[in-house]
Formats: structure tokens, C-alpha cells, sequence
């Protein structure tokens, strides 16, 4: 009996051992990703590389970022913003490990240099996730970006990222949604769609287009040839590739002649497409959604005008803006009430006779007065693993673009000058909606100190 158990060991491949995660090579043809799956199945490379993924799931990361130096590997896992640094790795074993994941996106895995980009997917028991990597030579070695995102989305919705009720219908009048059976007028202008960097773009390009009328118009999407963003259900994508000799202008100019209701541009390419878009909103109407990297409104707005459009056209063909910051959601379990300074109350503007209880992070108690622990009981909260924040919502700036700040747009594009036009357009800025999310006891003081730094 021994004897047969040690050849049913001996029989297993490094693709049958570690955690039971498995991969699914893309970017080849149905021979090529056999190729390469059976390939990685033979590298060792591929159990670090599933130990790897599991503890990225097991602490909720979709988003892992590897720096091959000389000699390690470091990096973490971003944990709803947060980075949480990732076990020591030696060259060889991260070296293994990135040949299989470069591999499985049917990159070359001899190339250190290249900044190449590629997907794969992977499944965990009923998880299903789409990956993608993205590696990037540097002068110690190599940077990699890995980003996961489940198949089955969770947030599905703006309510669900946090919008308030009142926002949102503002939201959907401006992009032309119905609010029950009342019609709003016909949509048209351009929307920016903006967040910081690494702070929640690609969540509110995928979520906010989810509240367009998708079905009833006919939506069509110019993205460069490696995707900016991912798909949005129901509307055609257009690629380009500017390496290739493509000009983004002249492929828009075609999509025109179709005549689309609704033109999307994850990112802006050049000055020549912002021109055009601007021009064709002015003369036909449409309704354009375009993303930006920005802190705020006013800093996404100046980030489009600094493309150095006609200033006239853009500022009149500029609808509005929506901006979103996330910040981390306080574990329901285990967060804690208290009863505020009021001095602190009154900074934030908060009225002390209305709110009595902000809600904070789990503080343990002094030593020696820490409960006793029941038999079995976990030390930390089991919902957010004793990080007192489990999950992450988002706090909307939503601007309406007005007389003033096209005028300014024109004459005057300066960031203290558009930020001053936006407060008296009416807009809340991300501070107050903030502060409203923590009376609301969504988040703390602290994590929004920390998120607007």
C-alpha cells in the first residue's frame, strides 16, 4: 500500500499542488492557451503563483503590485486602498512565478524589459475571476501590476457605491435616464467621469455607465487597442492603436457617419478627438462620457481643457462632472459609538444638538482590561480581521457646469478660480459629502482625514 501511494505522488505535477485555485490561460488561440497551460502545470512557478492569488482572495485584494529588485521581490496587496506588504519572496521563486503568470496572458516571458499587458482568469471553488497583468521594465529590475476582478459584480449600481438618493436623480437627468414616468429632456454635452489614480476610475466607469439607458440608445466606445477600461455591457467597443500608425480622429470621424447617440471615451486620446467630440456634440447634440484621473471636479475639468481644445466649443459643449473618492466602510461588526468633542463638531459644522454618536474603528481596550475570550472566540472581528473597515463606499462631488464656469473655462482656467465657481454653482464638495457619511456613521473621522488627506 505504501509502495502504491508513493507512485500516485510521484504522478503529481506542480499544476496539482498547492491551493486548489485554478488558472485559464488567455491572450492565444485555442492551441495556444493549451500549450501554455500545459507548460506552467510543469513549473514550480505555478504553486507560488496560486499561493500568490489565494492569499490576495483570503484578504479580499483585487490588486497586487510586485518590485523584482536584484536580489527579492516586494510589494503587498491593496486591502479597500490600503497596502498590506507581501511575504518575502527571493529572486528565483518570483522570477518562476512571473515567467508562469506572463505565461498563462501568453506574453513572452523572456522579456524583462518591454512593458507588456495581458489577461487570464481563474476560478476558486464557485469564485470566477478575470485578470490582467501588466509588467513594466526598471532600472533594478521589473514592476508588475496583477488586477482581479470577480466575474460575478457586486457592485452593480450607484446606490450600491454609495450615491445618495438626490444625487443620483440629478445624475440620471443630466445623462437622460427617466425618473418613473416622468421624461427628462434629451441628454447631450460632455460628462467627465473622474477619480484619483488607483482610487476608484475603473469602479465608477463600470457602475456609472450601468445607470445609462444602454438598451433603449445606441452607445459605441473609442478605447485605445489595450483596454483603458473594461467592457460595458451592451455597447460596442472601437480600438486603436496610435503604435500602429492609427489616428483616433479619423476612426471617430467614421463612427460619426453612423450616427450613435452616445460616444464614450474611457480616456481622451489627443487634442484633434477632443476637438472633434466638442464640434459634433455642438452640432448634432450627442451625449458624450469621458474618464479622467483628478482629486476633484474642478482639477478634471482644467485636465481636459489643458488638451488645448477651441476653448469656446469645449466650454460649451461641457455638461457636467462627476468625481468620487472611495473611502473604507466601518465594519459593521465590530465598530464602536462615541460621543464626540464638541469642539470637533463644530469644526466639521456639524449642529451638536442633532448628532450625539460618531461611530469609529474598533479601539482595544487599555492593557489589562481586555475582555476574557470565550472558548473558540477569535482574537480579531472575523468580518474585517480585526482592521476595523471591511469593504469601501464612495463620496460623490456631482458639478453642474454653468454660465460662470464657462466663461472662466475661457477666459480665466485657473484651479483656485474654477474650484471658487463650483461652490457657488451650488456643488457639495467631497469634504461635506464626507462628513455626511460619517454622521451617517458609514466611515470615521479618521479614514476621511485619511482619504482627503
Amino acid at each position: 500500500m505504501a509502495a502504491r501511494k508513493k507512485k500516485r505522488d510521484e504522478s503529481l505535477t506542480p499544476g496539482d499542488m498547492g491551493p486548489p485555485l485554478i488558472f485559464v490561460p488567455e491572450g492565444g488561440d485555442r492551441t495556444e492557451n493549451q500549450a501554455n497551460l500545459v507548460k506552467v502545470r510543469q513549473s514550480m512557478g505555478i504553486v507560488s503563483a496560486k499561493e500568490l492569488f489565494f492569499s490576495a482572495i483570503e484578504r479580499r485584494s483585487q490588486r497586487i503590485i510586485l518590485e523584482f529588485s536584484k536580489q527579492s521581490v516586494a510589494g503587498g496587496f491593496d486591502v479597500d486602498g490600503i497596502m498590506q506588504r507581501l511575504p518575502p519572496m527571493d529572486r528565483p521563486t518570483g522570477d518562476l512565478m512571473l515567467a508562469v503568470l506572463k505565461t498563462l496572458a501568453n506574453l513572452d516571458a523572456s522579456d524583462r524589459r518591454s512593458r507588456q499587458v495581458g489577461t487570464f482568469a481563474l476560478r476558486l471553488d464557485k469564485l470566477q475571476m478575470d485578470c490582467s497583468i501588466m509588467s513594466q521594465g526598471t532600472k533594478t529590475g521589473e514592476r508588475v501590476l496583477l488586477k482581479m476582478e470577480p466575474k460575478a459584480q457586486t457592485l452593480l449600481s450607484m446606490e450600491d457605491l454609495g450615491m445618495r438618493d438626490k444625487m443620483l436623480e440629478q445624475f440620471k437627468i443630466l445623462i437622460g435616464r427617466p425618473l418613473g414616468e416622468e421624461l427628462p429632456p434629451p441628454s447631450k454635452g460632455l460628462i467627465i467621469l473622474s477619480a484619483p489614480a488607483n482610487g476608484g476610475l475603473s469602479t465608477l466607469w463600470r457602475v456609472g455607465l450601468s445607470t445609462t439607458d444602454r438598451y433603449l440608445r445606441d452607445f459605441v466606445c473609442l478605447d485605445s487597442v489595450v483596454a483603458t477600461e473594461g467592457p460595458v455591457e451592451n455597447v460596442g467597443n472601437i480600438s486603436f492603436n496610435v503604435e500602429q500608425g492609427d489616428l483616433p480622429e479619423e476612426i471617430l470621424k467614421k463612427q460619426i457617419l453612423k450616427q450613435p447617440e452616445v460616444f464614450l471615451f474611457p480616456r481622451m486620446p489627443n487634442r484633434e478627438t477632443l476637438d472633434l467630440v466638442c464640434s459634433h456634440i455642438l452640432d448634432e447634440e450627442c451625449l458624450v462620457f469621458a474618464g479622467v484621473q483628478a482629486k476633484d471636479c474642478a482639477e478634471a475639468v482644467l485636465r481636459m481643457r489643458a488638451f488645448n481644445p477651441n476653448a469656446e466649443n469645449f466650454s460649451q459643449s461641457m455638461t457636467a462632472v462627476l468625481n468620487v473618492r472611495l473611502v473604507r466602510r466601518l465594519c459593521e461588526r465590530c465598530k464602536q459609538a462615541y460621543r464626540p468633542n464638541p469642539a470637533v463638531l463644530q469644526k466639521l459644522r456639524i449642529p451638536p444638538d442633532r448628532v450625539s454618536t460618531l461611530y469609529r474603528e474598533y479601539q482595544p481596550p487599555p492593557p489589562g482590561q481586555e475582555p476574557k475570550r470565550r472558548k473558540g472566540e477569535p482574537e480579531f472581528c472575523p468580518e474585517c480581521g480585526g482592521a476595523g473597515y471591511r469593504g469601501r463606499v464612495g463620496i460623490f462631488e456631482l458639478l453642474k457646469i454653468d454660465d460662470g464656469i464657462r466663461e472662466a473655462l475661457v477666459k480665466q482656467p485657473q484651479l483656485d478660480i474654477i474650484r471658487q465657481l463650483t461652490r457657488k454653482a451650488g456643488m457639495r464638495t467631497l469634504q461635506e459629502e464626507g462628513i455626511l457619511a460619517v454622521v451617517q456613521g458609514i466611515t470615521s473621522l479618521n479614514e476621511l482625514q485619511r482619504a482627503l488627506k
